[in-house]
This record gives C-alpha cells, structure tokens and sequence, in this order.
C-alpha cells in the first residue's frame, strides 16, 4: 500500500468515526473513540486479515505467507499491534475533534 492510500483511508476512516460520535451525540471524545477504535481493530484483525490470504497479490503468487487470524503469522505482537493501533488512533481522533468542535 502506497503513501498516498494510506493517507485517503486515514481520512475516511476519521470521517467515519466522526459520524458515529455525531450520531451517539457523545462529548467525550478520547473514550468514546477508543471504544470505536477497539471494535475497528476487532473487526480487521477478525475479518480483514484472514481476507489479505485471497485477495493480496504477493500471497496469492506465493511470495508472503498469509497473515492469517489477526495476523499471527506475521508475528506474535501483531494481534495487540492491530488492537491497540486503532484504540490510539480512535482516542487522538476524537480527543483532537472535541477540543477543535
């Protein structure tokens, strides 16, 4: 993945996030977006990693292993690197909306 997707995913993903604090109508911003950020980094690691097996084009032409359930084989941390990942990325978004909303 290229810098330039990674940057547009930051940004949709952010305004995904800021609609779901809209729609709870919550003021508190840095708890409500970690709670976001560890159902986000459930549901990649969940749903999104076993899927990396059929659809990246190294894995499918044998070059990189599949990374599997919540990416295990590419690593015994990345499980907590993906969950923890998002639980930071949802606080500082939503502790940064609420002090500039």
């Amino acid at each position: 993945m290229n810098a330039l997707a990674i940057i547009v995913a930051g940004i949709v993903f952010a305004i995904i996030y800021v609609l779901i604090f809209n729609f709870l109508g919550t003021t508190s911003g840095w708890l409500y977006g970690a709670i976001i950020g560890l159902l986000h980094g459930l549901g990649v690691g969940a749903v999104m990693m076993p899927m990396m097996g059929a659809t990246h084009p190294a894995i499918k032409a044998g070059k990189l292993e599949a990374p599997g359930f919540f990416g295990v084989n590419a690593g015994k941390m990345t499980p907590m690197g993906i969950v923890v990942g998002h639980i930071i990325f949802g606080a500082v978004l939503g502790g940064v909306y609420f002090l500039i909303a």
